[in-house]
């Protein structure tokens, strides 16, 4: 299992057309370079077409690769835009106007508030709890602290789950923001 996903991870940065448009900067080096650890050399040793990826993840610490084109990708998936469309149907206006007031709004005040709320939409301890326990490796069931069997959710956002009062209190301060934006979808 684990030599099939270094060869997907060979085959893409492999293909000189993948690396044209995939824009490596500093923070896709790092993660690159943690992979690079992980490519054991027993790995290496079964399947030595992995040994010019783990030279060219050592490359490009040292040595970034130029910068990708510029491109823009455009796909329509028409549930998306279905759904999109049924949910607003009647109300673009609405909708335009609201984007027109949030986004386009000139006063910095605004567009500080926005800002920092789109920070913190963001932030990569919120999306982890926004993506759920399956994502970090829990059962579905699990309690997102401790990680025993759930019985109960959170009662404001119903989306984490908790195995006691004392827990749900404990991750309280890193769920609030997260329960927030849950409550405002």
């Amino acid at each position: 299992m684990e030599a099939q996903a270094w060869i997907c991870l060979y085959n893409i940065l492999s293909t000189r057309e993948v690396m044209e448009k995939y824009q490596i900067n500093n923070y896709r080096i790092g993660i690159l370079s943690r992979l690079q650890a992980r490519l054991q050399d027993y790995v290496i040793a079964e399947i030595p077409a992995l040994f010019s990826l783990h030279k060219w993840l050592a490359e490009i610490k040292i040595s970034p690769p130029a910068e990708a084109k510029p491109s823009l990708i455009l796909e329509v998936i028409p549930k998306i835009k279905n759904s999109i469309e049924s949910r607003y149907c009647g109300r673009w206006d609405k909708v335009a106007e609201s984007q027109r007031v949030r986004i386009f709004h000139q006063e910095e005040e605004c567009i500080r508030k926005y800002a920092l709320q789109l920070a913190e939409t963001y932030d990569v301890d919120i999306l982890e709890q926004i993506l759920g326990n399956e994502k970090r490796g829990l059962k579905p069931d699990a309690c997102v602290l401790c990680g025993q069997k759930a019985e109960n959710r959170c009662s404001r956002c119903k989306r984490q789950k908790y195995c006691s009062k004392e827990c749900q209190k404990k991750h309280w301060p890193s769920h609030k923001t997260v329960c927030k934006i849950n409550n405002k979808e």
